[in-house]
């Protein structure tokens, strides 16, 4: 494994850096050198086809060289077999009989990485080898994506390549050889067909590619991948799918399922071996601001994507969250929700293994007494921070608990929505709601909307089991009247309003940033309905890069990450006053 053997010692040297999932993708191709059986030619023939036969389709023309990562992974893909024993049937006798056949072992070939690298052109590339270099009879290529308009991207790679004159390429099409029908690009010594299609299950259903193409998987809303390769499982023997994107910005959808099980295919908790990931990103959000790093989220850089390039991205980025969240997610591979999207999954998920509880209960000591008897006797109580986020009917009203710890700021949620709007949810935001009631994040109650008193008497049970002492309250000053008047009957004058303005919140909503986004995360909680409202967090930003959060979408809700910036804001604007609380 020349190629292989070459990018691995490369990256063992700290020449080439490398992520956490490439490192992985290393050990497992190590692990199938001892495993399975290697044939250097066949992946040679291959990537030498590419090589003197496909050509550029952007920038200067001449025949495609390929770099040394994308020789690695065709490498991988070609050249490994394994043996199997399968099942047939004498058509004449009908009798069950069973052989060993040789065939590849992997099949799937997920490709994570940056844009710029030249994704379209390989793949245009490997759709020449299946229905070209391959030889086998009928060996359909289905270029597939979300769109014609996508699927038209690889498909007009494919046929610029045959424009190119001193190839075999060109040569098959002036005999016409390799030509366009109706149906798409038909290579006849083979009878093999090159076509396009999108995500109609109608039109999937049957098919049976010998290679599947999937291109920008990252914003597949529907799984037509499935289907697809069903199909050719059911049909082929070396039957392979590649996978092409850059991470994208579509989250809880199809590529997110998807690249959770490439991730564990790759750490060894599943057990596949037909598929072979290569997951190009950068480890954490730290490292954007340091070039040497730049290379494990771009596997071409220097090729044919410039670090200037990047460099300058970065700094017009700069006091910009939306050319920010797009940097993070196209070129970075850092899973982010859309363009307006503030935090990036890494921060919406916080640190569950940080977060204290304990922090949360008051310390309780059991004290001897006179008579011999003992009894239980608050030490301590535990001080919190509340932050209000108050809703009627439509959404959640989130009250938010925080204690500061050093510079970690630790949060804990009472959420609380009434039956009827539940009741009234579709059906996949309905499903959501009822997994986070019946674990215990989400209080469904039976009020026709949430009553303040109703709430406050909740949450006065709820600190007292927990021996807490509110010493400060923040909130919306919308709608707040009632809620407000019962914390101050019952605590004194605690409260502070947060105006939810772009003044009041912008320049505290970058702290809060910088915090849930250090190295080390300190923005502290472990709650699913938390993390969800965070990923739902978009930002408007005005002429003077002021920013402001709202949601996209009215179902994308924020109220959790509402209440638990009133609550930090409150701490940070009183911390004068409030610091000694915290300070033993």
């Amino acid at each position: 494994m020349k190629h292989f053997e070459q990018y691995a010692k490369l990256i063992k040297d700290g020449y080439i850096p490398a992520n956490e999932y490439i490192k992985l993708a290393i050990k497992r191709v190590e692990r199938f050198q001892k495993e399975y059986e290697f044939r250097q030619g066949e992946a040679d023939k291959r990537i030498a086809f590419i090589e003197s036969e496909c050509s550029n389709t952007k920038g200067e023309r001449g025949p495609l060289k390929l770099a040394l990562p994308q020789k690695v992974k065709l490498e991988v893909a070609w050249g490994f077999y394994h043996n199997v024993t399968v099942t047939k049937t004498d058509p004449d006798t009908m009798q069950k009989y069973t052989i060993s056949e040789s065939r590849r072992l992997i099949h799937e070939v997920p490709i994570q990485d940056s844009r710029g690298v030249g994704k379209t052109t390989l793949a245009a590339a490997i759709g020449n080898v299946g229905q070209i270099a391959d030889g086998e009879y009928g060996a359909d290529v289905q270029l597939l994506a979300i769109t014609r308009e996508q699927t038209g991207y690889l498909y007009n790679a494919n046929t610029a390549m045959l424009n190119y004159e001193p190839s075999l390429l060109y040569a098959l099409k002036q005999k016409e050889l390799l030509h366009g029908t109706k149906k798409g690009l038909m290579y006849e010594p083979t009878n093999s067909l090159l076509t396009i299609k999108t995500s109609d299950y109608e039109t999937l259903d049957g098919t049976n590619g010998h290679y599947n193409i999937f291109d920008e998987v990252h914003g597949y809303k529907e799984d037509f991948i499935d289907v697809v390769n069903t199909g050719s499982k059911r049909k082929r023997k070396n039957w392979m799918s590649w996978y092409l994107t850059s991470g994208g910005v579509v989250r809880d959808m199809v590529f997110d399922r998807y690249k959770a099980i490439w991730v564990n295919i790759l750490k060894g908790v599943i057990d596949d071996d037909s598929v072979m990931p290569w997951l190009h990103q950068l480890d954490n959000i730290s490292e954007v601001s340091n070039p040497r790093l730049w290379g494990k989220a771009v596997s071409m850089l220097g090729v044919n994507v410039e670090e200037e390039t990047i460099a300058a991205d970065i700094e017009v980025a700069k006091n910009d969250p939306v050319k920010q969240a797009e940097l993070l997610a196209k070129t970075f591979g850092i899973p982010i929700g859309n363009y307006q999207a503030y935090f990036t999954n890494e921060e919406c998920d916080s640190r569950p293994d940080l977060f204290r509880p304990d922090l949360f209960q008051g310390v309780i000591s059991t004290v001897k007494k006179d008579d011999g008897s003992t009894e239980e006797v608050l030490e301590r109580s535990a001080r919190v921070i509340i932050g209000i986020d108050l809703s009627d009917v439509n959404d959640i009203c989130s009250i938010s608990f925080m204690v500061p710890d050093g510079e970690n700021r630790h949060f804990i949620s009472k959420k609380y929505m009434p039956r009827s709007t539940l009741d009234k949810l579709p059906k996949e935001q309905f499903d959501k709601y009822l997994e986070w009631e019946t674990s215990g994040h989400l209080h469904v109650h039976e009020m026709d909307y949430n009553k303040p008193k109703y709430i406050f008497e909740d949450l006065l049970e709820f600190i007292h089991e927990n021996h807490m002492l509110p010493v400060a309250v923040g909130y919306d000053p919308w709608g707040i009247a009632e809620m407000k008047q019962l914390f101050e009957d019952h605590y004194g004058d605690i409260c502070h309003p947060i105006p939810q303005t772009v003044k009041g919140l912008s320049n505290l909503l970058k702290v809060y940033k910088s915090k849930i986004g250090a190295e080390q995360c300190r923005i502290l909680f472990d709650d699913p309905v938390a993390t969800w409202c965070h990923m739902n967090v978009n930002v408007k930003i005005d002429g003077n890069k002021n920013i402001f959060p709202n949601k996209q979408k009215a179902k994308n809700k924020i109220d959790v990450f509402a209440s638990m910036l009133d609550a930090f804001i409150c701490y940070e604007n009183e911390k004068e006053n409030l610091a000694y609380y915290f300070d033993d």
